[in-house]
């Protein structure tokens, strides 16, 4: 279960640097995909742990902790970083001037693991589209 934490933080680490890398103007989309990539990965991680959870036994103190911890550090991410992160994988997403139903669904997981409201992403999602077509 600890090792599921590390992962988790490992990508969050890597999420942070890439995120500075946006902010910074010198990402491309090679950096955007991988992003993606870490979001996906670190997303299907949380929902594997949750799910053994359910399955196995209640979090033990640490783990709760731990687990706290962890969505704290999502929650204090700076809101506009998080939408860099959310309209750079839009921009990716429409770069084919179309979304699928599997990439929605993705990106509306994100936006929940970021605690992002759905009218923000909406505003996002529109935008990037409108630009687009």
């Amino acid at each position: 279960m600890f090792a599921v934490l590390a992962a988790i933080t490992s990508a969050l680490s890597a999420i942070n640097s890439t995120i500075a890398t946006f902010k910074e103007g010198k990402a491309n989309a090679q950096d955007a995909a991988a992003l993606l990539g870490k979001f996906g990965s670190t997303a299907q991680r949380l929902d594997d742990w949750e799910r053994k959870k359910k399955l196995k036994r209640p979090l033990t103190p640490k783990e709760a902790m731990d687990l706290s911890i962890k969505r704290r550090e999502i929650k204090n991410i700076d809101e506009e970083d998080k939408k860099i992160i959310i309209e750079a994988l839009w921009d990716i997403i429409y770069s084919d001037e179309d979304a699928d139903m599997y990439e929605t669904n993705l990106m509306r997981r994100l936006s929940g693991l970021l605690y992002l409201d759905p009218k923000i992403v909406g505003d996002i999602k529109e935008k990037i589209r409108q630009k687009k077509t």
